[in-house]
């Protein structure tokens, strides 16, 4: 079972869970939330092909925008950024 803790004010800061009832949390979640927690997104896009395929090919585009068109089009320089 998990157990709470409470800072002075009673206010909830943290949950401490058994490591069994964690690693049934991370495999029922699956890859997707082990990525996030190890703050590796790239290796999470690289599982899947279709992603790989899109990052390669967006890597090795000469496509490319000013930044000034990309915030145009995203409607931040109307919003002053």
């Amino acid at each position: 079972m998990p157990a709470y803790v409470y800072d002075e004010d009673g206010r909830q800061t943290a949950v401490i869970v058994p490591a069994e009832l964690w690693n049934s949390i991370l495999k029922k979640l699956g890859k997707e939330i082990e990525a996030e927690l190890a703050g590796d997104e790239t290796a999470y896009l690289l599982s899947s092909p279709a992603m790989k395929a899109r990052l390669l090919e967006a890597m090795t585009s000469n496509d490319v925008l000013p930044w000034e068109e990309v915030k145009n089009e995203l409607g931040l320089l109307a919003a002053g950024f």
